[in-house]
């Protein structure tokens, strides 16, 4: 018996939405000083070069310090988002399928099921099972969030220290947020896959599932480039 499906002017938008998505410090010189007999101008000279090099050292060690802190959290953050984003386009992926045979999922429990069954899940990231609709990554937890009407998919990355980075949300499509015109362009409103990160690391407020764009905004979050235009 042959099925037929009918496909819903959301279906095919999210579907295409989401089809598109596949994103030394110079080391110091070294101070050499000659330590001549008894001379004490040799002397005074030697004590003053041993303590410029203390201070030069002192100061590469504070710049190595910062630096790892920085360079740390800029690689977990660019971790997370990887993880995020292939979690998302793969939730996303599988819900077009099931929307277009007929089968649009109930919640994101069966999202996960269905995920799973087909082994979707990305490579770093597997289900917890507290709460539903949260997974473990590299370096924090990420959540589903899951709109029937119209379809919709979000991603919510958290870390698990400061370290890790900022909360980011990444939602399909992006719906609701105007972009500002570039090189000429039309402004462009609607539809791709967007990112926001928290502009800080603590007392984050995450907005509720597919708020609009200019509360998650005002929750403290930054628009930052689109994963599909």
């Amino acid at each position: 018996m042959n099925h037929s499906f009918k496909l819903t002017p959301g279906v095919i938008v999210f579907a295409t939405a989401i089809t598109v998505i596949f994103l030394s410090w110079v080391t110091p010189a070294i101070l050499q000083t000659r330590i001549g007999g008894l001379d004490p101008r040799v002397s005074i000279a030697a004590g003053e070069a041993a303590e410029a090099e203390a201070k030069e050292r002192a100061r590469v060690n504070r710049y190595r310090a910062v630096s790892a802190v920085i360079e740390g959290e800029v690689a977990r953050t660019e971790t997370r988002l990887r993880e995020a984003t292939a979690l998302g386009l793969a939730a996303s992926l599988y819900l077009a399928v099931e929307s277009m045979q007929g089968r649009t999922p109930q919640n994101v429990q069966s999202i996960i099921s269905g995920m799973s069954a087909q082994g979707l899940f990305p490579p770093g990231v597997r289900p917890d099972e507290r709460p539903p609709g949260a997974f473990q990554g590299t370096y924090g937890s990420l959540f589903i969030r899951y709109r029937r009407q119209p379809l919709g998919v979000e991603i919510v990355s958290a870390g698990r220290e400061r370290m890790d980075g900022p909360v980011i949300l990444i939602r399909v499509p992006d719906d609701g947020l105007e972009r500002p015109a570039r090189d000429g362009a039309e402004n462009t409103q609607g539809g791709g896959a967007g990112v926001y990160q928290a502009r800080s690391l603590e007392d984050v407020h995450i907005p509720p599932p597919f708020a609009p764009a200019a509360e998650v905004i005002a929750d403290g979050f930054e628009p930052q480039h689109r994963l599909i235009r």
